[in-house]
């Protein structure tokens, strides 16, 4: 196999050009003599992920020394990530190798799925290095460098996207994600300030955003899209933050209602409909795509006989239903929980079968309901229920909704407790055939 160190300095280039950052970044560090031109590429875009181990360290330091020797490399950064979780110690400056080759046997015994303890003098140098970007249109810290205390001035003038990147999910459980996650509020606040923020995406679960400071949040006029992942936030506080995007265009808010984890939040006992609705029409004038889910307890499951006991309990709570939403004109793609449109107990909804189309929004291309809570909520809506809903639903959905061209239902079934409770099991063609005789297309997605 031909070595990439045997062709033209300029056609390496052109290699690295079309290489994804990921496997650009995988071959930088099996290979040093490349890393002038990575420089080249990765000063546009770079991800630092790897801190602990001793290649990954060797290229961060190096990193930093090619900032040190040419500052004005920093200036043609696009976007910078730091993700993983945070070395004890990093060399700015020296012999790098010697310093490796001391740490190598603590890296080769460390955890790295424990969190590093806080380093104020660490955590300074990742500090200094972001505020060297002069010109970040990107910024991601993942959850172990969210909390950086970073001084948001006009070095950050021409940022457009930041996100708290939940980058560890896989090697973390619940509990430890919940202590140990967590955004500088502060932080939050000063981005709102931004001139240029068009895109916040904060991915922890749960979202710890404290409630006292988005009562001094700023208008942000420039702000199109939201992402907020497993959040502790009660509509009334959603309705703080919309308040302050007159120019939302997206917004995806998975809720997380855990309360025994959300000591402290004030939260209310139930889950609006009518609060939510009212959070949400801030933005019906210029909402094109929204995103709602439910993140429920799962340990908190009721199961078998004890529902109708413990089924008022807050952990299950859904009050009202999500509609109508026909004033969201600019509305196009919706994806949200049926029991948030149609209401937690189908039997307190008289009109269900064509009560869908009259609540959706006139102008929608695209609609997805999904069972979320279905864990519990099965044990009211049967599958025999969804699918008669289903034959009376689609085949007058472009009576209400004449844009309409793809209806899909997503049905988790890894968590159900009953028998009956795999909707459109028995005829998994249903919605094919129902949404092709409505000439729209259809799918249903079965995920566990």
């Amino acid at each position: 196999m031909l070595s990439l160190l045997d062709l033209d300095e300029r056609l390496v280039e052109i290699i690295l050009e079309l290489l994804p950052s990921s496997d650009l970044s995988s071959l930088c560090l099996s290979c040093k003599s490349l890393l002038p031109f990575a420089r080249r590429r990765l000063f546009r875009h770079i991800i630092l992920k790897q801190h602990t181990n001793v290649q990954g360290r060797l290229y961060i330091a190096g990193i930093f020394d090619a900032l040190e020797a040419q500052p004005g490399l920093a200036r043609s950064v696009d976007s910078l990530e730091l993700k993983g979780p945070k070395p004890n110690v990093l060399s700015t400056t020296g012999n790098h190798d010697a310093h490796a080759a001391g740490h190598a046997n603590q890296d080769s015994t460390a955890e790295p799925w424990l969190i590093q303890p806080s380093n104020s003098n660490l955590d300074a140098k990742y500090v200094s290095l972001i505020s060297r970007f002069k010109g970040l249109r990107h910024l991601g810290l993942g959850m172990h460098f969210a909390a950086l205390s970073l001084q948001v001035d006009k070095s950050f003038d021409s940022l457009h996207i930041v996100e708290f990147i939940d980058d560890d999910n896989d090697l973390y459980g619940d509990s430890w994600l919940y202590e140990l996650s967590s955004v500088d509020p502060l932080l939050v606040t000063k981005l709102f300030h931004l001139p240029t923020i068009e895109q916040m995406h904060i991915i922890f679960p749960p979202t710890q955003l404290m409630q006292p400071e988005l009562e001094n949040l700023p208008l942000a006029p420039s702000l199109t899209t939201i992402y907020l992942r497993e959040t502790l936030l009660d509509p009334a506080d959603l309705a703080k933050i919309l308040s302050k995007t007159p120019q939302l265009r997206r917004l995806f808010f998975s809720f997380y209602e855990d309360r025994d984890k959300a000591q402290g939040y004030n939260l209310q006992e139930h889950l609006s409909m009518e609060r939510l609705l009212y959070a949400l029409l801030h933005v019906s004038s210029t909402l094109e795509d929204l995103e709602l889910s439910l993140s429920w307890a799962d340990g908190e499951n009721p199961g078998g006989n004890r529902w109708n006991e413990r089924q008022n309990r807050i952990f299950y709570g859904i009050e009202g239903r999500l509609g109508p939403l026909t004033a969201f004109a600019s509305l196009t793609r919706l994806r949200l929980p049926l029991v948030m449109l149609l209401g937690f107990f189908p039997s307190n909804n008289p009109t269900l079968t064509d009560a869908l189309p009259r609540t959706l929004p006139p102008n929608l291309r695209y609609l997805c309901l999904s069972n979320d809570l279905s864990e519990w909520v099965t044990f009211e809506w049967k599958a025999v229920l969804l699918d008669s809903c289903l034959c009376s639903w689609i085949p007058h959905l472009r009576l209400y909704v004449p844009l309409l061209e793809r209806f899909d239902l997503v049905v988790w079934t890894g968590r159900n407790n009953c028998e009956d409770a795999f909707w459109t099991e028995n005829d998994p063609n249903l919605v094919g055939r129902l949404c092709k005789d409505a000439d729209i297309e259809g799918t249903v997605t079965y995920k566990e």
